[in-house]
């Protein structure tokens, strides 16, 4: 994780109401607007995931899937190998295609950010950190029981990953237990500049801790709860949310 600190001040009960207020007038303007579950093209970077992964034994899995052209990734995809991954886990078969490290990697695949050209080289570094498949193993586990700070922690340990990757795998792997409550969503770079142009920069950081080596977890646990409010207040589900507060306009101040 990136070595930025927050101080994780408590947020008084008046704070959270003030940004619960200002978070919903958001996204009741937006209502409807969240976009469809959109492929993502991969083929644009393959090639430099393939030359770094290309020893890697789940990115043998992974490439017979994804090398079609005409391929492209989606939420949906992502829940299918989610399924896939828990239902190998359960009857012991080792040598099936999917496995909770090899939906880690096609999660990054999918959550790439073109304007990160270091993308493959972090996705590299933490599959070689020592005991990596282990560590994805167990933060999934935690995730599917519900422990959202220690499933973070966890896949914190991986080398470079960072707030936005982590949570990606952590909503993927949600996806196969659609009772958890609250369940795992993604807080990313664009996710959490929205936050701070809704609730101001002070009160976003102490929050959500975004990228805090001491208190990501704590932070990405509260985001979670919240995400789960603000979606029971709309009656959608907290992927909704998420894909509503990722869409709204960027770059100016949004206020109720």
């Amino acid at each position: 994780m990136p070595t930025a600190t927050a101080s994780m001040i408590e947020v008084t009960q008046d704070q959270w109401n003030n940004l619960d207020s200002k978070v919903l007038w958001a996204l009741r303007e937006s209502k409807g607007k969240a976009p469809s579950d959109r492929g993502l093209s991969i083929k644009e970077y393959f090639d430099a995931y393939a030359y770094l992964l290309k020893n890697e034994p789940e990115w043998s899995r992974i490439e017979k899937y994804v090398t079609d052209k005409d391929f492209k990734l989606t939420r949906g995809y992502l829940s299918e190998v989610s399924a896939s991954c828990l239902g190998n886990e359960k009857k012991g078969e080792k040598d099936n295609a999917w496995t909770w490290p090899s939906l880690f990697i096609i999660t990054c695949l999918w959550g790439y950010n073109k304007n990160d050209k270091a993308g493959p080289v972090k996705l590299f570094y933490a599959m070689r950190k020592e005991g990596a498949r282990e560590i994805i193993k167990d933060g999934a586990e935690m995730a599917r029981e519900g422990q959202l700070k220690a499933a973070f922690k966890t896949i914190d340990r991986l080398d470079q990953i960072g707030t936005s990757y982590a949570t990606k795998f952590l909503y993927a792997v949600g996806t196969s237990k659609p009772d958890l409550c609250p369940p795992p969503v993604i807080l990313d770079g664009v996710i959490y500049k929205r936050l701070q142009e809704i609730g101001g920069d002070d009160l976003a950081r102490r929050a959500f801790a975004f990228d805090s080596t001491k208190h990501g977890a704590d932070g990405y646990d509260r985001y979670c709860k919240a995400v789960r409010r603000w979606a029971n207040e709309l009656s959608l589900q907290s992927a909704d949310v998420e894909l509503l507060l990722f869409e709204l306009p960027r770059g100016k101040k949004i206020s109720s």
